[in-house]
């Protein structure tokens, strides 16, 4: 049941009742609590609320590369957490001596998924692109995946534009 299916069969003599447990009549912006949302409510002319919901911006955290990367050109790695608990990751990356599997940096806590995810990126080998994978453990590890042509010794680039959420 959705909370709009709540609402619209709520009796009469309630407000608003949130969930099917919830006993106690009122207003739907006095029984929402968020630690990472702001509810405000603006009452017009006709004495009807209108309930606004503020998204604070992500703050973004740079990485911490591991051995042999770092970043190329103007776009950062970075990544960020939203208040919903979706991390995004962005950057242009470059690296050598890259084999296989080998680890980028490792996301602080915050940024950890609870199981692995993993994000489709192009690895740009001198001008030769390969298909490639960063994936994202639970330990905040995370690694680029490419084929043995995808790096050869040599530097490489790729960027990473995605998200994923930390409770999926």
């Amino acid at each position: 049941e959705t909370i709009i299916d709540r609402i619209l069969s709520i009796e009469d003599t309630c407000t608003v009742k949130v969930s099917s447990t919830d006993e106690c009549c009122g207003y739907l912006a006095e029984k929402l609590v968020s630690d990472t949302l702001e509810f405000t409510t603006v009452t017009d002319e006709s004495d009807c609320q209108t309930l606004s919901v503020d998204i604070p911006a992500p703050e973004w955290v740079a990485f911490t590369f591991a051995a042999t990367f770092s970043n190329q050109g103007v776009e950062a790695a970075r990544s960020s957490v939203d208040a919903l608990g979706r991390v995004e990751l962005r950057g242009r990356i470059t690296g050598s001596t890259i084999t296989t599997t080998t680890t980028v940096t490792t996301l602080g806590t915050a940024f950890r998924p609870e199981n692995t995810r993993f994000i489709n990126v192009n690895v740009n080998n001198s001008g030769t692109y390969y298909p490639g994978v960063v994936q994202i453990q639970s330990s905040g590890v995370v690694d680029i995946l490419c084929n043995t042509s995808g790096w050869t010794g040599t530097s490489g680039t790729f960027t990473i534009n995605g998200y994923f959420f930390i409770d999926e």
